[in-house]
């Protein structure tokens, strides 16, 4: 559980739970009330729920095939390669970040630095994740694949050291620190 502290005669938890995994649902601003202030029914070993990596990478890809024109059977696979390249990037990240590979450590990065290595390294597995079995989809060989792959993940690295370098300095600046500091990586 991630070191929280429950109270069972009190019912509920002592220290508080600093992530919101799902903002649609009102329990989840109860910053005491974690896995839904059910530890009986629900566990969450990491602290954060990591399917949101998966979500979002399958309704991009999702989006993109439908855009394009495809099939609802090719939109379904597209989706499927979007949640396995989803769940290998944020898994990348967090690795880089110093944590487990089903953790939330990504999210903890602060100052440009942090932010844009973990970045990085996500848009480099997820470019040449997605590149490779995106061209295998639409039938390319292993060598047109692995070349879809290394021109992907070249862009997604450039992109997500960007972003991710910019959105650790913000964060940095929101804790007070300066913009270029650099905290949690190992």
């Amino acid at each position: 559980m991630n070191g929280r502290m429950y109270d069972a005669k009190l019912g509920r938890f002592l220290s508080p739970n600093n992530f919101v995994q799902d903002p649609y649902n009102t329990q989840n601003f109860n910053r005491y009330g974690y896995v839904l202030n059910n530890p009986l029914m629900y566990s969450d070993p990491s602290g954060e729920f990591v399917w949101a990596a998966v979500i979002i990478g399958a309704i991009i890809n999702m989006t993109v095939a439908a855009i394009q024109g495809k099939s609802f059977g090719q939109v379904m696979l597209a989706g499927v390669i979007g949640a396995v390249t989803g769940m290998i990037a944020g898994g990348i990240g967090n690795l880089v970040a110093g944590g487990a590979f089903f953790s939330n450590a990504a999210m903890g990065v602060v100052g440009f630095a942090a932010g844009a290595t973990v970045g990085a390294a996500t848009g480099l597995a997820g470019g040449f994740t997605s590149g490779m079995l995106n061209t295998f989809a639409n039938g390319g060989n292993f060598s047109d694949a692995i070349t879809a792959g290394i021109k992907a993940g070249i862009s997604g690295a450039f992109i997500g050291a960007a972003v991710g370098g910019i959105t650790g300095g913000i964060r940095a600046r929101k804790m007070d620190l300066g913009f270029w500091e650099m905290q949690g990586l190992m």
